[in-house]
């Protein structure tokens, strides 16, 4: 045992508790004598206290949902509520813009033939065996609309009345082969008179024909009613044509017209309930 205390071992090891020592003794100075103890304890306690803290937050945020479910779903009702609101003002909005247009539309018409009494309609309903030629309007004979009524946008002639209800209409359209005729000219060539009808192979292509042209007519060409028969007002616009080609009897012309409305498309039009002229031709005739 006395050689361990002479020995080099035991002079390093009581050289190594001085130096410790020493470091606890100025480390008291600094921070006091508590603070090394506390520090040691700091390296083990705080990794729990922060799973602690974070499983209690998440506990907290977890229960608070439900605690405050109630107010969270009053919440998104009224949020749904105002979303709602938006839309249907949005719908509004829509509604009376196309009511503005339609209204500016009429004025126009009414301008340009003050004579014209009309009553406004719209499509309701499509015969899906005969979309191209005929279509039902939601008014009637209650609205002042009658049988034989033409029917119009302010781009042009649609078709006419052909049968009444109280509160619907069914309108035949000029691509229909069952509308007898409707008397036309070519403004650019006012002499130049005929018949539009339609045909069942070019109602697919929204196209109708113009027949008993006596000469050619022009590409582009602007085809108006003519107002001889007292059931359409004269110069109502039906469409521009497309192309000509010579009958097969050879002894005559007709042309191909791409009406002013696209028939397939429409979705308000306008009834023209009376006119000056009307019924003044041949009242024997159930179509011009």
């Amino acid at each position: 045992m006395e050689k361990f205390f002479k020995s080099m071992r035991f002079k390093i090891l009581m050289t190594v508790i001085a130096i410790l020592f020493g470091i606890m003794l100025y480390s008291a100075s600094r921070d006091g004598i508590a603070s090394m103890p506390e520090k040691l304890l700091s390296y083990v306690t705080v990794p729990f206290q922060k799973v602690a803290s974070g499983i209690s937050n998440g506990v907290t945020n977890f229960l608070s949902k439900y605690v405050n479910a109630d107010a969270i779903a009053e919440e998104n009702e009224k949020l749904q509520a105002e979303v709602d609101q938006l839309r249907q003002d949005l719908i509004d909005f829509e509604d009376y813009k196309r009511e503005n247009e339609e209204l500016k539309n009429y004025l126009e018409i009414k301008d340009e033939h003050p004579d014209f009494q009309f009553q406004s309609a719209s499509i309701i309903a499509r015969d899906p065996e005969n979309k191209y030629e005929t279509f039902t309007i939601d008014q009637g004979y209650l609205n002042g609309v009658s049988r034989l009524d033409p029917v119009i946008t302010d781009s042009g002639l649609v078709g006419i009345v052909e049968r009444v209800g109280p509160l619907y209409s069914v309108v035949r359209t000029i691509l229909s082969p069952q509308i007898n005729g409707v008397a036309a000219y070519d403004v650019n060539q006012s002499e130049q008179m005929g018949i539009v009808v339609g045909d069942i192979e070019l109602a697919e292509s929204n196209l109708c024909k113009m027949e008993l042209l006596e000469e050619e007519l022009t590409e582009g060409d602007l085809i108006v009613t003519s107002g001889s028969s007292g059931i359409f007002p004269k110069d109502l616009v039906i469409g521009t044509v497309k192309q000509v080609r010579m009958e097969s009897t050879g002894t005559s012309y007709y042309a191909q017209i791409t009406p002013a409305n696209d028939i397939l498309k429409l979705q308000e039009v306008v009834v023209i309930t009376d006119f000056l002229g009307q019924g003044a031709g041949d009242e024997e005739q159930s179509e011009e």
